[in-house]
Parts: C-alpha cells; sequence; structure tokens
C-alpha cells in the first residue's frame, strides 16, 4: 500500500480506539518502512562485531580487527526466524548477540591472546551457522 494510505488507516483507527482529545495530543503517526535485506545483513554484520569487540573489552584484552567475511550476514539472516525478521532491528540485534555467544569456544581468551594481532574472522558454515575463527 502507498504511505498516504497506510497513514490515512492508521490515523482513522487510532481516532476509533481513542477520544478525540488524546488523538489531538498523539499528533500524526510515524510510520517506518520495513529494512531491506541489505540493511537486514549490515545489522547482523554490525551485532557480531559490536558484541565480539565488547567480549574483548570486558576480558581486559586489546581489542583487533574483526573480519566478517563476504556472506555471513546474509546465512545468518536465512537462519532468523520469521519472528526476528518481523520485530525489527533491536530483536536481530539481541538474537545475533546470542549466536556470538554460542559461537564463542570455551577457550576464547586464550585463544585470542596467542593468536596475536590477526584479526578475528567470522563467517557461517555450509548450515549458516556462525563460525568464529582466531
Amino acid at each position: 500500500l502507498p504511505y498516504e494510505e497506510v497513514l490515512s488507516r492508521t490515523e482513522k483507527q487510532i481516532k476509533k480506539m481513542t477520544s478525540g482529545a488524546f488523538a489531538r495530543r498523539i499528533g500524526t503517526p510515524i510510520l517506518f518502512r520495513p529494512f531491506t535485506i541489505e540493511e537486514k545483513e549490515g545489522i547482523i554484520e554490525m551485532a557480531i562485531k559490536n558484541k565480539l569487540l565488547t567480549c574483548v573489552d570486558n576480558l581486559g584484552l586489546v581489542p583487533r580487527d574483526v573480519s566478517i567475511q563476504p556472506g555471513t550476514g546474509k546465512g545468518l539472516l536465512g537462519s532468523l526466524s520469521m519472528v526476528d525478521h518481523t520485530l525489527g532491528a533491536s530483536r536481530i540485534y539481541e538474537t545475533v548477540e546470542e549466536l556470538v555467544d554460542q559461537a564463542l569456544p570455551v577457550d576464547f581468551e586464550s585463544r585470542y591472546t596467542l593468536s596475536k594481532s590477526e584479526p578475528v574472522k567470522v563467517s557461517t558454515d555450509t548450515r549458516n551457522k556462525l563460525k568464529i575463527n582466531f
């Protein structure tokens, strides 16, 4: 539907559900367009990088580059549930943070330290499961 029609329907529904005075206080609703697939992939990659850098910081380690391999965002996007897709950026971000937690090896700190200054490489396997390599 065109933006104007969605806005009109939304305003009519607000007026039906609330008093006129309350509806006037609300003002014009703000409508957001859905994210594109590319934007969702970007959110996924940003969440991976930020989560890894937060883990490194929390352990007091020296941060270094995180290399997200091409296709990682796309692979993980395909593995997310429909609920994750429909609830927006914050839900996608939180889900990916959980996936990073699950993918981190138990000996993350020692492996990170031993790999010196090499970037942390993040990719997905053939089943779109997140892989973190040092």
